[in-house]
């Protein structure tokens, strides 16, 4: 499971800043259209990152402020 980028990332989002952290930035992104998961797909906005640090970016700022 760790082989993938996005959830090593959201791991890593988790130990520096806490699972109640993410989920409130997911929640203000998701009202700010980031999108976890595109229409009967398995990847989403956050999947643009390239980096741990860039997903990380997306998570604290959706995709509006990246420019990913």
């Amino acid at each position: 499971m760790l082989d993938n980028l996005r959830i090593r990332a959201f791991a890593l989002f988790v130990k520096k800043y806490g699972e109640d952290e993410l989920v409130r930035c997911l929640m203000h992104n998701k009202d700010n259209g980031t999108v976890y998961h595109y229409k009967d797909q398995l990847v989403g906005d956050y999947d643009k990152g390239q980096t741990e640090e860039e997903i990380i970016e997306i998570i604290k700022y959706g995709m509006r402020r990246n420019s990913i």
